[in-house]
């Protein structure tokens, strides 16, 4: 009698934490697919802050960022124009083919989205949970990132009088070029203008 009363409160002991196991799978279930992706596999690497957003929104903005390098040696041999057309019409290609199963994929569930050739990236607008998860399958994509917002500083305002008293010391680069000795005998490039055509720069009345 007395080794199963030792063995009762081992076997509670074991419920209990098997229920906590239990409850801790069911309110989480992101989280295990988020722990997959972050030690690698088979799916896309996925930036840590989308996924802590993931977490806690069903609606989510990011960019989908498609692996493989294009080869673009041969529009060195080509003359200036054929060269434009050439990489143009490649990167447009080879985003339009890497990119179709993920923009169909998207169609279907609903997602807004926009598509850019350059980087080969997708943009997503308002993606649930869900589809987030379902990108996880595709082998062609390389990354999700965030899609950081960037803030451009607006232009402070100068008074004419705040200009004329500002200070007027000359840069080194000017100096290396005798900019401030043209100044002092009066050429200060009024009624002129540069034109640059590649590489190639004009000065013209």
């Amino acid at each position: 009698m007395g080794a199963i009363t030792l063995k009762k409160p081992l076997w509670s002991v074991i419920r209990i934490w098997l229920t906590v196991l239990l409850i801790l799978a069911a309110v989480f279930p992101l989280q295990g697919a988020v722990s997959a992706q972050e030690t690698g596999g088979d799916g896309p690497e996925v930036d840590p802050e989308l996924l802590a957003e993931a977490s806690r929104s069903d609606s989510l903005d990011f960019l989908i960022v498609f692996g493989g390098q294009v080869d673009l040696s041969a529009a060195y041999e080509m003359e200036w124009s054929a060269r434009g057309w050439y990489v143009y019409e490649t990167l447009k290609a080879n985003a339009d083919s890497a990119q179709a199963e993920v923009r169909a994929y998207l169609d279907q569930v609903g997602i807004s989205y926009q598509a850019f050739w350059v980087q080969n990236v997708i943009a997503v607008e308002g993606a649930t949970q869900a589809a987030f998860e379902g990108l996880f399958t595709f082998a062609e994509i390389e990354a999700l990132r965030v899609n950081a917002e960037v803030s451009l500083v607006e232009p402070v305002e100068i008074s004419a009088a705040g200009s004329q008293n500002a200070d007027r010391s000359v840069e080194s680069n000017l100096i290396h070029i005798n900019a401030d000795d043209a100044w002092a005998l009066g050429y200060d490039g009024a009624g002129s203008g540069c034109g640059e055509h590649r590489h190639r720069c004009a000065i013209y009345p």
